[in-house]
């Protein structure tokens, strides 16, 4: 029985997750299934690739990143965020240089300070970093206070 469609991609990536034991990205993957088949339609390619979720002999150790199951220890233990008890810095870390960011590169802000968090009961009601523009009492035009609130975007699985 001829294989379908779905079918020949699938082993084509399984073969080069096995030429790649480091992984290798979403984008690569694509180009290199769109170089194999350039008659497939690329909405079955994309389909095909985002199905490998569910299939038992790959895993994503990261967004965007597909391993071998059988090698995916050796992944692990080169990445910096889990080897050797090294962890990333958390998007706290980042609130107080955002706010100087603002405040002293970018001039947004005449004062800024780092709020974020849980502070007032809802995880989504609170900005990261906050800040107000007030224009200088010797400015002959002054326009009503600017408010500011940030947020810092973060990349997580």
């Amino acid at each position: 029985m001829p294989e379908n469609k779905r079918e020949r991609i699938t082993k084509k990536i399984l073969e080069l997750l096995e030429n790649n034991p480091g992984g290798v990205r979403y984008s690569d993957i694509f180009r290199k299934l769109h170089e194999i088949f350039p008659e497939m339609p690329k909405g079955n390619i994309h389909g095909t690739i985002y199905n490998l979720r569910t299939n038992e002999k790959i895993i994503k150790p990261e967004r965007g990143l597909f391993v071998l199951k059988k090698y995916a220890g050796e992944i692990m233990e080169r990445r910096p965020d889990t080897a050797g008890g090294v962890h990333l810095p958390n998007e706290t870390s980042f609130y107080q240089s955002f706010a100087d960011y603002l405040e002293k590169n970018l001039e947004e802000c005449t004062k800024a300070i780092p709020l974020g968090g849980n502070r007032f009961g809802d995880r989504w009601g609170t900005p990261d970093v906050f800040g107000v523009y007030r224009f200088a009492e010797t400015d002959i035009f002054r326009p009503p206070v600017e408010i500011i609130s940030a947020e810092i975007k973060t990349d997580t699985n």
